[in-house]
């Protein structure tokens, strides 16, 4: 995601808050401005989606009415959205309601059966396929029976349970996680049914108008921060849900956990005596949470055993927030390969740009620094500032990014001039996850002529900017598409994403990842698409910038090698007996490119 900062709090929202939420969507939304008959579509669509994702409540006949292209339900929507009742919104929360009450007695009927099967043929119900909505109430039941069996064999196989033993409460526990879903579509005081009720409509409306727009619940807000900022407070645990208690998959180094002797698998079954084994996993997580350096005792089951330990809560600095580092030798010094999986600013000192930095310059500082990798395949966008200044690290500043507001404004994003940080050999290693941010990163030092792209044969493609309010105290927390942004060359990498130059497939390359498989996203176009429609000074401005793109690209001394170290790239082949494919053929590339710009002299270091 690109995101422009911003300032929010949230309280329980009212019905009435609705269309003040999305007349602020709206006026700030890069071409949907007002709700029309293609929006309260879209709205309903959504709203009942989320709400049965798995299509695993309704029947078809059922929804059919509340999904067709028209018809009264569309009709219904739009009057209910003009006079603020939201009454057609309501009519479905109340379908909502019965369908969860019909699927719990469908449930302890199947499972009913379900306990009584052996577990071959219990094997076999897993494995059933369906369409998506049934088309009567047995479909409907095989369907939750499948779902039931698929759930709780999975359990027995990640938890290494013997199934024949512990059957009844596997079943127990898929039973719990569903009510767990569904725990903000049913009735828990008036309040909280309000609440609860208007943030759904608030996210069916903000999804609706693009791939990107959306509106976050408090709880959402809080993790968004963290993942934006990478900015954590805890014990330091990776936790994983499980019907014995909270498992723990991985203790990060260095953290309170880490320190109080806790280790992966163990299982956290008691958290400052209250027993966590009828608590739903968000209950149990905030019950874990809390201030740092506060103190928290957790009782632990492992192998057989329980014990309790005591310890503090602390900062933790997430393997994310940190520039990973890997050295190749190469003859008098050494390739880099730097890995960034996000544009993340904390606002304290810790940002991806310093990350990459300091990790620059502590090389530098120990030897000659032959090439550098930026490894960008995890990465799926952050700050647009963070993004920026990476570029200006590779670039010595200039224009970076241009954006275009949906009235037909163009702004440019510049860093200062300045010198380098690092001018020598750049390669950057995308994936298809490879998304908005990282895109920009990654297209516009290739149009700088400074960077060879390798990896999948393209990135992400998500060529849009939002504007957020999830760093900020305001009373409604949403991130809005607000432009679509271009590079120097007035390039879009809407839908498309960023071309490799050499092709260098990751593990995720025939996965169907990317903004083409997402619902409602903005089409494709490029600047010079849009040139006549800008004003005379918009003209102007970005007719410097493709001359000083045209200058740059035919300067460059690094992509003339492209066709010889692609060559080179193909009649190797990717290597299957190292553990990461594509960096290996990455740095054999950067090697390669090294020997060419050095007239062939450098010797090779394995």
């Amino acid at each position: 995601m690109v995101i422009i900062k911003s300032i929010f709090f949230l309280s329980l929202f009212t019905i009435n808050d609705i269309p003040d939420g999305v007349k602020e969507l709206f006026s700030y939304h890069y071409d949907r401005n007002q709700f029309d008959q293609e929006i309260a579509k879209r709205s309903l669509d959504l709203f009942v989606e989320s709400f049965d994702l798995d299509h695993s409540y309704f029947l078809w006949s059922e929804v059919k009415p509340m999904l067709s292209p028209s018809g009264k339900w569309i009709d219904f929507t739009r009057k209910s959205y003009s006079n603020g009742s939201f009454d057609s919104f309501i009519e479905i929360q109340k379908i909502f309601e019965q369908a969860i009450e019909r699927r719990i007695t469908f449930e302890n009927e199947v499972i009913r059966d379900l306990l009584d099967k052996p577990y071959k043929e219990v094997k076999k119900i897993a494995e059933l396929r369906f369409d998506p909505y049934p088309a009567n109430f047995a479909q409907l039941k095989t369907k939750i029976k499948s779902e039931a069996a698929f759930f709780a064999l999975k359990e027995s196989l990640m938890g290494k349970y013997e199934y024949e033993k512990v059957k009844k409460k596997l079943y127990s526990y898929f039973q719990k996680k569903q009510r767990e879903k569904e725990l903000e579509y049913r009735q828990r005081g008036l309040s909280m049914e309000e609440h609860y009720f208007s943030i759904h409509v608030l996210k069916a409306i903000a999804a609706s108008m693009d791939a990107h727009t959306r509106f976050f619940s408090p709880d959402e807000k809080r993790e968004m921060r963290q993942a934006l900022s990478k900015d954590f407070s805890g014990i330091g645990v990776v936790l994983r849900d499980s019907m014995d208690g909270l498992v723990i998959q991985r203790v990060v180094d260095n953290s309170p956990a880490s320190h109080a002797g806790i280790q992966a698998k163990d299982v956290i079954t008691k958290i400052d005596g209250q027993d966590i084994s009828n608590l739903y996993f968000r209950e149990a997580i905030e019950l874990l949470s809390g201030r740092n350096y506060t103190r928290v005792r957790l009782e632990i089951q492992r192998e057989g055993q329980k014990f309790e330990v005591s310890l503090n809560r602390a900062p933790i600095l997430s393997p994310e927030s940190q520039a990973q580092v890997t050295l190749f030798p190469f003859g008098t010094g050494a390739i880099a390969a730097i890995r960034l999986d996000g544009f993340f600013d904390n606002d304290q000192g810790n940002s991806a740009a310093q990350q990459l930095e300091s990790a620059i310059v502590s090389i530098q500082k120990e030897q000659e620094l032959k090439a550098v990798i930026l490894d960008l395949r995890k990465n799926t966008g952050g700050f647009l500032t963070q993004a920026a200044r990476v570029c200006s690290i590779f670039t010595g500043g200039g224009p970076i990014v241009l954006a275009r507001y949906g009235n037909g404004q163009i702004s440019v994003v510049k860093e200062k001039l300045t010198k380098p940080l690092f001018d020598g050999p750049l390669i950057i290693l995308i994936s298809r996850l490879s998304a908005s941010a990282s895109e920009i990163v990654a297209q516009t030092l290739k149009e700088y002529g400074v960077a060879i792209i390798v990896g999948d044969s393209n990135s992400y493609g998500k060529g849009s900017m939002q504007y957020q309010t999830i760093t900020s105290d305001e009373p409604y927390c949403y991130a809005v598409t607000i432009a679509k942004y271009y590079t120097i060359s007035g390039a879009s990498v809407q839908l498309k994403g960023v071309a490799s130059d050499i092709h260098v497939p990751t593990e995720l390359s025939q996965i169907p990842i990317g903004e083409q498989y997402l619902k409602y996203p903005l089409g494709y176009d490029t600047l010079a698409q849009n040139f006549k429609h800008l004003s005379l000074s918009s003209k102007d401005e970005l007719g410097q910038i493709f001359s000083f793109y045209q200058k740059q690209a035919s300067s460059s001394v690094l992509r003339v090698w492209i066709p010889q170290l692609r060559a080179l790239s193909e009649k190797r082949g990717l290597r299957a007996d190292v553990a990461d494919p594509a960096l290996f053929e990455a740095q054999e590339i950067a090697r390669d490119l090294v020997m060419y710009l050095n007239g062939g002299k450098e010797k090779k270091s394995l």
